[in-house]
């Protein structure tokens, strides 16, 4: 598998000094989760903080902050993404921010280093939970939150997922429609109940009755496919904000949208160059995989007798990739413990 280029802070590494065993994750959401390389020698460029891209082809496929380099280690960025957990949603002057665009605006003032886009209703660069209605999610205006936090809150109540692109700007996306196919006969996958829901139910202060109300949302097609299971979020909806049945629902709606109902997977897949083909069952070259929200339709699986449908077919949301050497390690969304750690974040029982 050919290697991308490496840059620091905009310098190609190539034409400073020998540079390999690179190992890149990506990940969904998020973009970049890490770069790791290794290097001949040391340079004053390799410092904390420094911006590190891959370009392969003449695009960017990825950028992450180097962090602080220890002697005898792998270097080693960290997607821009988290720095959304760094920063604290405060707008330009300081003040909490009243919408999620303010509170990305004013940490990029302040150094944050991601970029923000077109706004406008279709554009995955308007961040609002509702474009040109509404731009402050429901969230507690009397807390302190991290813009991740607003990231996060809005782009559950749009029913989407977020992230930062190798381009560094802020955006928010559905999973995709296939484009790829895994072909049969590749080891790995295996389905998993754990953490299965098709339906949640909560509760949330109305703003109509002024009492905390309860609220049920199912997924249909779930319930169809893989049966009928309830879980039960355990923290209020909004964080107690009043809002009304509509956006609760919605809320929930939100959560199930992003993955959490479907049966999980029981480990990754470690596909090479031909195991993974598009539409006209042309390979796929490795280093697309792994792009944001892509999907890709597994074939030739053994009847699940949970899947009541009987289908031997399965779609793969790619939650994780592992790019190193000539391989990829495809992780899923749903695998077991991170489908138990997305919906104790929700706050699921």
């Amino acid at each position: 598998m050919e290697q991308p280029d490496l840059l620091i802070d905009g310098r190609r590494v190539s034409l400073m000094m020998p540079w390999g065993d690179l190992e890149l994750v990506k990940c969904w959401p998020g973009g970049t989760e890490s770069i790791t390389f290794d290097i001949s020698r040391g340079h004053a460029l390799f410092r904390p903080g420094a911006l590190v891209t891959l370009d392969y082809g003449g695009i960017r496929i990825a950028a992450g902050r180097l962090n602080r380099p220890t002697r005898g280690e792998l270097l080693q960025a960290v997607g821009l993404w988290r720095l959304g957990e760094e920063f604290t949603a405060l707008d330009g002057s300081l003040a909490p921010a009243t919408s999620v665009h303010a509170a990305v605006d004013g940490p990029i003032g302040r150094g944050m280093p991601w970029r923000r886009g077109p706004d406008g209703t279709g554009s995955i660069y308007d961040l609002s939970p509702e474009p040109l209605v509404r731009g402050m999610p429901n969230l507690d205006p009397d807390r302190t939150h991290s813009v991740s936090e607003f990231m996060d809150a809005s782009a559950k109540e749009r029913g989407h997922l977020w992230g930062v692109d190798p381009y560094r700007f802020a955006f928010m996306q559905d999973w995709a429609a296939p484009t790829m196919h895994l072909l049969p006969d590749v080891d790995g996958l295996g389905r998993n109940a754990d953490g299965y829901a098709s339906c949640l139910i909560a509760r949330y202060n109305s703003v109509t009755t002024g009492l905390y109300e309860p609220a049920v949302y199912e997924d249909v097609e779930a319930t169809k496919r893989w049966g009928y299971r309830e879980r039960t979020l355990t923290v209020l909806l909004a964080e107690g904000q009043p809002i009304t049945e509509e956006a609760a629902l919605g809320i929930l709606a939100g959560i199930l949208s992003q993955g959490r109902a479907g049966m999980g997977w029981e480990r990754p897949v470690e596909v090479q160059y031909g195991d993974v083909v598009n539409v006209r069952q042309e390979p796929v070259d490795l280093w697309d995989l792994g792009q944001p929200a892509q999907t890709i339709t597994a074939h030739g699986l053994a009847e699940d007798v949970a899947d009541l449908d009987g289908g031997t077919t399965a779609l793969i949301r790619v939650a994780r990739t592992r790019h190193r050497d000539s391989t990829v390690l495809i992780e899923p969304a749903g695998l077991s413990s991170p489908m138990e750690d997305a919906l104790a974040a929700a706050g699921v029982a």
